[in-house]
């Protein structure tokens, strides 16, 4: 893992003696991640777009755009993974908790907040309030089909997981900044 590789006793203090600053330290793991997996990202989207356009003579550079959201999508997932990262310190449980927040979880939780299923005024704040909070991969998948369509997408598919996963990812940088190695 990103994190908890860093996090590692040897690692961390070989890191630690350089003359940089901890914010900068977890801002530059986290955003080679996101380069590394930007740069996977496009060169699928690139490759299957020429192939797929020369096979069927539509030249939809639509298809292109979606790459933003999935970019979008797997930020708000890294942030997740880095906050259990900071928090557990083991790399297999962070990846198998943020799995279950993301493929399952978040869908259970769409799924209660979108069907009214719990109608306690106690209960319904905070089934709304975690349900703006936790990735979603459904409105994702949305959101990409309806770009490539050329319809409209909802600004909400875009804006509520990147500002969850900054608000997320600076919480975790502020927990690698106070946690004593």
């Amino acid at each position: 893992g990103v994190y908890p590789d860093l996090l590692k006793k040897g690692s961390i203090d070989l890191i630690l003696s350089k003359p940089i600053s901890r914010y900068s330290i977890f801002f530059q793991r986290f955003s080679g991640a996101m380069t590394v997996t930007a740069g996977s990202i496009f060169y699928i989207l690139i490759f299957s777009w020429v192939v797929l356009s020369l096979k069927f003579g539509m030249w939809n550079v639509r298809f292109l755009y979606s790459g933003a959201l999935i970019l979008i999508f797997f930020y708000n997932i890294f942030s997740v993974l880095a906050l259990l990262s900071m928090l557990l310190k083991n790399g297999v449980v962070s990846l198998l908790l943020t799995y279950f927040i993301v493929f399952i979880l978040s869908p259970i939780v769409s799924a209660v907040d979108r069907f009214s299923v719990i109608s306690n005024k106690i209960y319904r704040p905070l089934i709304s309030s975690l349900d703006f909070i936790l990735p979603k991969l459904s409105e994702t998948g949305i959101g990409i089909t309806n770009l490539v369509m050329g319809k409209e997408i909802s600004v909400y598919v875009l804006a509520g997981p990147f500002l969850t996963g900054t608000a997320v990812l600076f919480i975790s940088a502020y927990i690698f900044r106070k946690t004593d190695f």
